[in-house]
């Protein structure tokens, strides 16, 4: 499938999903504010790193946020290098704004990061990402921990250019093989 310079609805589109969700976020279900101050630190930390002011602009990312999971499909013409730059960099960002919050108060996150083909979709006036990779990545998300981040076997041949990846953990979801590039043993 040929690279796509922006996205266009309803149309099948190669990409990569980084699906990110607020670890532990129900335990606050009854604190509104908490709920509301995880979400303020998660997309401030989103909002400013350099990938996303970029492809918002360039109109070759697109956000659905569902419930407290956050889905960002890059085009594959991002560069690879960038995408992984974003990861770390959200969760740097992260670790710095949970600096002045006390430990059981601190937004930690958790995600995945997919290749493949997806559709930037409407139904009844509700936009949102569909196709295996989202599908795939709330699965894998169950099983993740605070902190940590999975990809699959395409990114992570991916990025085998820039980072070694011999010594990555493997974890297996339902039968393949993820690999992860944060967090966990």
């Amino acid at each position: 499938m040929p690279r796509t310079s922006r996205w266009q609805r309803n149309k099948q589109t190669n990409a990569f999903l980084v699906a990110l969700d607020i670890a532990g976020f129900s335990r606050y279900m009854q604190e509104p504010d908490q709920l509301l101050a995880h979400r303020e630190r998660f997309f401030r930390a989103v909002a400013n790193t350099a990938l996303f002011e970029q492809a918002k602009r360039a109109k070759t990312v697109v956000v659905h946020f569902l419930g407290d999971e956050l889905r960002l499909a890059f085009l594959d013409s991002i560069e690879v290098q960038a995408l992984y730059d974003f990861l770390n960099e959200v969760m740097d960002i992260l670790d710095k704004e949970n600096l002045i919050v006390k430990d059981e108060r601190q937004t930690h996150v958790k995600g995945a990061v997919l290749v493949g083909v997806m559709t930037w979709q409407e139904w009844r006036k509700c936009s949102f990402l569909d196709g295996l990779p989202p599908f795939k990545a709330q699965q894998w998300m169950s099983q993740l921990q605070p902190g940590e981040i999975v990809a699959d076997g395409a990114f992570k041949k991916a990025i085998e250019h820039f980072m070694p990846t011999a010594h990555v953990p493997v974890r297996d979801f339902a039968g393949e093989t993820g690999y992860l590039l944060r967090g966990g043993v």
